[in-house]
């Protein structure tokens, strides 16, 4: 074969070499693209809406939001409204369970071998989104059982142990 010959084949092999890897590179911007917007519309969708105030998570009724859940659920059944709660309180332990488990796996695979800092902090990344699904799952739960839209400041009020009252026997 000449050398102008080689030339030629080289020349038309990373051409083709370089059009694939364009192909490949294209595909994968495209890909990372549309990640990137699911995760903005992901992130979107969870940020209150409005502008946070001192009491944006306050009440915003002032029933409390019993009359607002009356008429979202105006036209709903009573098994309908126990199946939602049935199935919030079911996303709420699988989120808690993921959460746990995330957390879980972290000592597990570094005593398997695995030991990566990018696996420490994606653990923990995991178990904060599911935790706060978790959260929000149980949030919802909370407004069904209570009966109306409830603010986030009540649930806390109402879900954390600094809420205990202490009894104590007068003297």
């Amino acid at each position: 074969m000449s050398e102008k010959g080689r030339i030629r084949r080289f020349a038309a092999w990373n051409t083709k070499r370089l059009f694939g890897a364009r192909i490949f590179f294209d595909a994968a911007s495209h890909a990372a693209t549309d990640a990137v917007d699911n995760v903005q519309n992901t992130i979107d969708e969870l940020r209150p809406k409005g502008r946070l105030r001192a009491r944006s998570f306050g009440d915003r009724y002032r029933d409390g939001g019993i009359e607002r859940f009356k008429e979202l659920s105006r036209d709903l059944e009573v098994t309908e409204i126990e199946a939602a709660l049935a199935a919030w309180d079911r996303d709420s332990s699988i989120y808690m369970i993921t959460g746990c488990a995330a957390l879980g796996a972290i000592p597990v695979l570094y005593l398997l071998g695995h030991r990566s800092f990018y696996l420490l902090i994606g653990g923990c990344i995991l178990a904060m989104i599911a935790f706060a699904l978790s959260m929000k799952a149980d949030f919802r739960a909370w407004q069904i059982r209570q009966g109306r839209v409830g603010s986030v400041r009540d649930y806390f009020n109402d879900r954390l142990p600094s809420n205990m009252q202490i009894l104590s026997k007068d003297e």
